[in-house]
């Protein structure tokens, strides 16, 4: 069974209430396998603004087509608002909605990445990311934990703390 690993990320308004929202829109499309805990993030490249609440969410990949899904993540971040805030460039968001990585796909195109160009970079990608993986328990997945930890070591401190569990939906 393929996976596509979603992170979501809100820092406007109810920030967990826009992150169960889009789990719920992300549920009308694939089938959930696991949620990370939330996480509370500093900003980064643009830090004039409020701390993030960042998630991963993982569902079972049944091939579709990757511009579908890009489409259906840029569908859910603008029926909660997000067209609002684009005039800022990673500036504040009521809900991101990115594309992480897909088991067995690569795609390196101008306006798609899989896997994501940025997520080795950002902790509050991999932190979450490194919880759903240690409890999949697939085995193919130790040699992705093992670069997952050097990255966060190599990042440094990027202020990524545990807020709870995601709740049970």
């Amino acid at each position: 069974m393929n996976r596509i690993f979603f992170s979501l990320g809100s820092n406007i308004g109810s920030r967990e209430t826009f992150l169960t929202q889009a789990v719920r829109l992300l549920d009308e499309h694939f089938a959930r396998l696991a949620v990370s805990s939330i996480y509370r993030t500093a900003p980064q490249d643009y830090i004039d603004q409020d701390d993030f609440y960042n998630i991963i969410a993982v569902y079972r990949y049944d091939e579709q087509n990757v511009y579908d899904i890009l489409n259906i993540c840029h569908e859910i971040e603008n029926g909660l608002g997000r067209a609002e805030y684009h005039h800022i460039d990673k500036g504040p968001r009521p809900i991101d909605v990115d594309i992480i990585a897909i088991d067995g796909v690569n795609a390196d195109k101008p306006d798609l990445h899989i896997p994501h160009a940025a997520y080795q970079r950002r902790n509050f990608v991999l932190v979450p990311l490194m919880e759903v993986l240690e409890t999949q328990n697939n085995a193919s997945d130790k040699m992705w934990l093992d670069e997952i930890r050097s990255c966060i070591k190599a990042n440094g401190d990027q202020n990524v703390v545990k807020i709870r569990e995601f709740p049970i939906l």
